[in-house]
């Protein structure tokens, strides 16, 4: 009984830790926001592999520590999928596309679809391992323009290898997805 209420205290204290935390805010112009933690640092965007009308690396954001959290934020076009929404895609093509992205891990620890923000966004939500070890992964399309969060944390100063993620990190992750919005034509935003 005394595991069951810990546990619980520890979900709780991780879920208000991580939601009153989230203070800043990302912008990618003309396409959309969304909060991270106060005190994580925002790196930029790596234009330096940006490929016009295919891959831009729209920002870069992590905590200051060798082995915190980090969040790389990418747009990529995929002519396959012009015609997708994920916004306005039915349960059996959301169910698909999710699987098609499990299928580009090693191993698969979970998977979800989470609906974002006030329009319900809906983001496949991968914690998996790739080539490059273990990370948190989501993804949403919409006329083939794919935006891609991919979280991960290192284990060493030398930036090589991968640590594994916690739960803490995982709740992060969740949070950041959760406050996604689109910026519309004509809106305020």
């Amino acid at each position: 009984m005394k595991r069951i209420w810990r546990g619980l205290l520890l979900a709780l204290l991780l879920a208000a830790l991580s939601s009153s935390a989230m203070a800043q805010t990302f912008v990618s112009e003309g396409l959309c926001t969304f909060t991270y933690p106060d005190n994580w640092e925002d790196f930029g965007a790596d234009s330096s592999y940006d490929e016009e009308g295919r891959y831009y690396n729209l920002g870069y954001i992590g905590g200051s520590r060798y082995y915190d959290l980090n969040v790389s934020v990418d747009l990529y076009y995929y002519e396959d999928f012009a015609d997708m929404r994920l916004f306005s895609a039915d349960s059996a093509t959301l169910r698909d596309y999710a699987r098609s992205i499990e299928s580009s891990f090693y191993e698969v620890q979970s998977s979800e679809i989470i609906e974002a923000g006030e329009y319900g966004i809906p983001f496949v939500v991968v914690h998996g391992v790739d080539q490059d070890g273990e990370c948190l992964y989501a993804n949403t399309i919409a006329n083939g323009w794919c935006i891609s969060l991919c979280g991960f944390a290192y284990a060493d100063r030398g930036y090589r290898n991968l640590r594994e993620l916690t739960e803490e990190d995982e709740q992060v992750f969740r949070a950041i997805i959760e406050s996604f919005e689109p910026i519309l034509e004509g809106s305020d935003s």
